[in-house]
């Protein structure tokens, strides 16, 4: 059963403009007499406010209204990135401290408080969204106008309706944020294994004597990658690896393909085997050059330019790819790097890089516990994407009446 009411947002409330300020003049220490803390779009990430980055705002500029009241939608009203204007952050009860928001926000005051938590809701609808692009498109300036904001026609339930729907949608928000802050722990987790295990310096003594010391053309050899321009790439066909696929797609072990060539292109090519490295030969930093991701599959597949191939004798191909993207490791490609714009990095480059590692069997053992951990932190993303793909489900059927609650 569709709701029939149809209402716009300026029936529920108004869009309040945020602080004019002179960041010389105006500006205070934290924890200054008279002063609140100021939030800006930076503070908005992914419909959640984030209280950290604030600046600390004379209390002299802000009017009464300029401070945030639970219940108020904050609003990002310009900026230089279009697809930044009208992202939008709830004011729960949970924000225990005052703020107040620059002039290049806004923010969405209900004029019963209670509905802010169903109306953040309609916000983040693709209605909305197309709304706020119908808006932008035009004009020359990525500017929301109160106005333009409060038009916004949206199908309005009834109040205990709007309350069952704001509960449901609240309570998979929880989910997902719970599961944000669990990928976030084991990503830590992580990160700190791998510093740890693939460095000796923390192990104990017997086990430090089993690790030595190498240099990377001490363990292999090397290879560049060749062709594969964007144009060149097919749907299906032959497995290719680019260069910015591995910043983009691959983490330490190569677990699909992304790209495919024809016959004829991979004959201007260079073909992987199993158990090589592949690492990016160009990038953006130094702090990222070099990249690594082990090739562990038996198909055939290619390398395109920007690639160094190294293939390394008698280890554990996984380990390595873990150990080419240690901190021990990203320090040396980093120094080795040439260039600012465009940073590169080639064969003879890395192989001078120096490594310490234990006999194989440990190696094995050691890539296997990283591996783990990647997986559950993979198996957490998944389950976090469905949930947000559950969550906009529900607000499509919640929000224009498909499904309801009440």
């Amino acid at each position: 059963m569709a709701i029939k009411n149809k209402s716009q947002l300026k029936e529920f409330g108004s869009v309040l403009r945020g602080v004019t300020f002179d960041p010389e003049k105006d500006f205070r220490p934290f924890g200054s007499e008279h002063s609140i803390e100021l939030l800006r779009s930076n503070n908005i990430q992914e419909n959640v406010l984030v209280l950290d980055n604030t600046y600390n705002l004379s209390l002299e500029r802000v009017k009464n209204d300029q401070i945030l009241n639970y219940g108020d939608i904050l609003i990002c009203m310009a900026n230089g990135s279009k697809d930044l204007v009208g992202k939008t952050a709830f004011v729960s009860e949970k924000v225990s401290r005052r703020y107040t928001f620059g002039s290049f926000m806004g923010a969405f005051r209900p004029h019963k408080q209670e509905q802010g938590a169903f109306l953040q809701y309609l916000f983040q609808t693709a209605a909305f969204r197309d709304h706020v692009n119908l808006v932008l498109a035009g004009s020359s300036i990525n500017n929301l106008t109160p106005a333009l904001i409060e038009e916004f026609v949206f199908e309005a339930p009834e109040i205990d309706e709007q309350k069952a729907i704001a509960e449901a949608l609240s309570d998979i928000d929880e989910l997902i944020a719970r599961l944000k802050q669990e990928i976030s722990k084991r990503k830590n987790i992580f990160q700190a294994a791998l510093a740890t295990l693939l460095s000796n310096s923390d192990l104990p003594e017997d086990i430090q004597q089993g690790w030595e010391k190498y240099t990377l053309k001490e363990l292999g050899n090397f290879y560049k990658g060749k062709g594969i321009t964007k144009s060149e790439v097919r749907e299906s066909g032959l497995a290719c690896i680019r260069y910015g696929e591995i910043y983009t797609k691959f983490s330490a072990v190569i677990h699909k393909f992304y790209s495919y060539i024809d016959a004829e292109t991979a004959k201007a090519s260079v073909r992987i085997k199993m158990g090589d490295i592949l690492l990016a030969g160009s990038g953006e930093t130094k702090e990222e050059i070099g990249k690594a991701t082990a090739f562990l599959f038996e198909d055939e597949a290619y390398a395109g330019g920007d690639i160094v191939i190294f293939r390394p004798h008698n280890v554990d191909s996984r380990f390595f790819g873990y150990l080419l993207n240690s901190p021990m490791v990203t320090s040396q490609k980093a120094r080795a790097g040439k260039g600012d714009a465009v940073v590169h990095i080639s064969a003879s480059d890395l192989e001078n890089i120096t490594v310490v590692i234990p006999q194989k069997d440990e190696q094995v053992a050691i890539s296997q516990i990283l591996f783990d951990i990647e997986k559950s932190i993979s198996t957490c993303e998944e389950q976090l994407l469905k949930m947000e793909m559950l969550k906009q489900g529900m607000m499509h059927d919640l929000l224009t009446g498909r499904v309801r609650l009440v």
